[in-house]
């Protein structure tokens, strides 16, 4: 009597990225939190706190530019200052006229 083959069991390759969304789906958390990628929460037009900052582009009182890695982000406005600058994460306060990516 012949055996039967038992069916392969298929392999699935997962990226870094799959597998971040996946595990940031699990914990209830947003994907930039665990995959290494910037996240920016705006307060008002008053405030933005901005994870994942690896530098400052370029600093006045009327523009500030931070490295994302990637990208960067470009704050536009009056009065314009970071109230801290840590490891991965800048507050960026003042009077925003514009928020742009590059």
């Amino acid at each position: 009597m012949a055996r039967k083959a038992k069916p392969q069991k298929q392999r699935r390759i997962l990226s870094a990225e799959n597998i971040a969304k996946a595990f940031a789906s699990e914990i209830d958390a947003p994907i930039a939190a665990v995959h290494g990628m910037s996240h920016i929460e705006i307060s008002g037009n008053n405030e933005a706190v901005v994870q994942g900052c690896q530098g400052v582009l370029e600093y006045n009182e009327n523009c500030i530019r931070l490295n994302l890695g990637r990208r960067a982000v470009e704050f536009r406005g009056t009065d314009l200052v970071m109230r801290s600058f840590t490891v991965d994460q800048a507050v960026v306060e003042g009077v925003f006229a514009s928020i742009s990516f590059s």
